[in-house]
């Protein structure tokens, strides 16, 4: 009998513990973001391959839109999340794959569109996209769309605080830190050396992820023209910065936003949710502490 497995597995990755302590600590950027290009999606694309943070991106407006370090901004989805545990007993099982904190992309990504190189987006469509790159599919060019920006819920991060006893989650305002705080006193402990608590406070902050059945469906026809294949099971999160860039397509200049230093920072793997009908719209939110970060 295979083992017992959870439903889903979130990683988080070596990159994204090394930005988050490059971040809090005052030691130069600059040699960072160079030696770790090699990372980055944008060099396995190809896609502004040698472009960072504070420095002029060829054919761009030579600064980042919101003139902010990467961050985490956009997210990717695949199809290669789970594993078949078995087929005994009635219907198959599987389990999703746990991803390692070394993965710098996700195992197997599917573009979020993947359209005809003379039937491109048009520029509201692409805003919403990000990593543009020219495929080459069954004899014809198409552009292929890796990933899609993430919406910050609230646009802020909350405080919440949890009762250790229910569960139960009660959202504070900063008015409800005690400045007396400021001077804190030692806590009294019990026999064991340990403070006793009835709740705990967290950092949070939530991220929307929308997938629709009619971009998986499009990918999934163009690359596969298999509906089986419509089954993501995998979601990547990623860091990086937008520039405003200025390339040549097709003979002639198209203004677009695409995204820079681009890392992988979490790997989603779960047992895949069926796309194969177009009208379907998930919307996931991921919640990410200080610690750690889970899909709801």
């Amino acid at each position: 009998m295979p083992p017992l497995s959870l439903p889903y597995q979130l990683t988080k990755t070596t990159l994204a513990s090394v930005n988050e302590i490059q971040a809090k600590l005052p030691v130069p950027m600059t040699g960072f973001f160079t030696n770790y290009l090699p990372t980055t999606i944008n060099t396995k694309r190809s896609i502004f391959a040698t472009a960072v943070p504070g420095s002029a991106v060829p054919g761009s407006a030579g600064i980042p839109n919101d003139g902010s370090m990467p961050k985490l901004r956009y997210f990717g989805i695949g199809i290669r999340g789970m594993k078949n545990q078995g087929n005994s007993g009635p219907g198959n099982i599987s389990a999703p794959y746990i991803p390692s904190a070394a993965n710098m992309d996700i195992f197997t990504p599917l573009p979020f569109r993947t359209v005809l190189i003379g039937e491109d987006l048009t520029p509201t469509e692409q805003l919403q996209y990000r990593m543009k790159v020219l495929t080459h599919i069954g004899g014809n060019d198409y552009w292929c769309y890796y990933l899609k920006k993430l919406t910050v819920v609230d646009n802020s991060v909350k405080l919440i605080q949890t009762n250790l006893g229910d569960g139960e989650e009660t959202v504070l305002n900063v008015t409800d830190l005690d400045p007396n705080n400021l001077s804190p006193t030692p806590t009294v402990t019990s026999s064991e050396g340990t403070a006793s608590a009835s709740s705990t406070i967290a950092a949070l902050a939530t991220l929307n992820m929308q997938i629709t059945g009619e971009e998986v469906n499009e990918s999934v026809s163009v690359i596969y023209n298999d509906p089986l294949r419509a089954k993501i099971s995998e979601i990547g999160l990623y860091s990086g910065y937008d520039v405003s860039v200025t390339t040549n397509e097709l003979g002639a200049c198209a203004a677009r936003t695409e995204a820079m230093f681009t890392q992988l920072m979490y790997h989603y793997c779960n047992n895949g949710i069926d796309f194969s009908d177009p009208s379907r719209i998930e919307n996931n939110n991921l919640r990410i502490t200080g610690a750690r970060g889970f899909i709801i």
